[in-house]
């Protein structure tokens, strides 16, 4: 690469994301010096995101959360310092995180002319619920971002949507996995008179079946709820402080909430089935709870479930529904033979299918194609 250039990663969040970060790591094995342009949502960027050798972070907005007018409407700011930090660096490459990122990254790279790699995590169209006419506006942007990209990837093959389906010859398949820093915990954990703990870690959205999980646990003898992430509904917020079920950690990073699993028994990833996104889900929280040898519990809506429950056979699933939940978490809680096989299984599975050597190569052979 060129002396003087940086790769630009730009991202409408912290930065905080685990695939993000396993990103960073990766591009950092070029050599280039990489710099990130990012929003600190909840102002927590220097607690969640670690420092690392030949990463800046310039987190251009800070506060306004998620989900809310406030940060809808402050999306234009947002796009604007982004512009004008695009337009005043030197850089060889960029990559635009999911559509909020990817925009002023192709805007401008047809000014600047340097290659761009799209990575979708979430697909605009599917994440939000837009009018008929404004979503297909969103798709035919989606689809100019992946013509003029040099590479697009997604977490998984229900992720390429229509607009992208003639660019196949440039999306990489990179599922939501990461590299082996953690090892998992020796064997299953007998119950021996304590409660079953299901474990969830990451941003506990009312659509993550959060809720309806609590609502299972109440009455249950033996069961109890081991919580960490940012919360982003008071009412949610309400119902975890007042159920004596629910061990909330707060937010913490990931390498933190990487270490509950080994107090977890179970991994909980219930999405809510009315919307599309959630279907198509490829759960970060999976490769986590593969990588930790740890059963996962997920709806049968979610198209991954029977790969899960059926085929991989690391899991449970039932329908997103609080008495059939109810009824899994207490057969969950008396099979420890079961859980026990599945903890071994959902390791080899992560060695084997969740491996990220194979795809990083990928990644990086696309990026030294566009440097050379």
């Amino acid at each position: 690469m060129a002396n003087g250039c940086e790769i630009a990663v730009v991202t409408s969040c912290d930065g905080s994301s685990p695939t993000l970060q396993r990103n960073l790591r990766s591009l950092r094995k070029l050599g280039v010096p990489v710099r990130v342009f990012c929003w600190d949502r909840v102002g927590r960027h220097s607690e969640l995101v670690p420092p690392a050798p030949g990463i800046t972070y310039e987190p251009l907005l800070k506060g306004l959360g998620f989900r809310n007018w406030k940060a809808v409407g402050a999306n234009g700011l947002w796009w604007a310092r982004v512009l004008f930090a695009l337009l005043v660096g030197r850089w060889r490459l960029a990559f635009g995180h999911n559509f909020e990122g990817v925009a002023p990254v192709w805007l401008v790279s047809r000014v600047k002319r340097f290659p761009y790699v799209y990575h979708i995590h979430d697909n605009i169209t599917l994440a939000h619920r837009f009018p008929r006419i404004i979503a297909r506006i969103l798709d035919a942007c989606d689809g100019r971002f992946a013509a003029d990209a040099l590479a697009v990837i997604v977490p998984d093959e229900s992720r390429i949507l229509p607009c992208l389906e003639k660019y196949r010859d440039k999306i990489l398949v990179l599922p939501n996995t990461f590299e082996k820093d953690i090892p998992p915990a020796a064997g299953v954990k007998p119950l021996l008179g304590r409660p079953l703990t299901v474990l969830t870690a990451g941003t506990l959205h009312q659509d993550r079946g959060i809720a309806l999980l609590i609502e299972a646990v109440e009455g249950i003898d033996g069961v109890r709820v081991l919580l960490a992430g940012h919360i982003t509904d008071p009412r949610l917020r309400t119902a975890i402080a007042e159920c004596r079920a629910v061990d909330y950690r707060g937010v913490l990073p990931r390498s933190e909430a990487l270490k509950l699993y080994r107090e977890a028994d179970v991994a909980f990833m219930f999405y809510e089935p009315a919307h599309e996104l959630n279907l198509r889900a490829a759960p970060m929280k999976l490769g986590e709870a593969l990588m930790m040898a740890l059963p996962v519990v997920i709806n049968s809506e979610v198209r991954i479930s029977e790969k899960v429950a059926e085929l991989w056979r690391v899991g449970y699933r039932c329908p997103y529904d609080r008495i059939e939940l109810r009824r899994l978490l207490n057969h969950i809680r008396d099979d420890e033979a079961g859980r026990g096989a599945m903890a071994v299984r959902a390791r080899k599975i992560f060695e084997e299918e969740y491996n990220w050597e194979a795809p990083e190569r990928a990644l990086l052979d696309a990026v030294r194609r566009a440097c050379q």
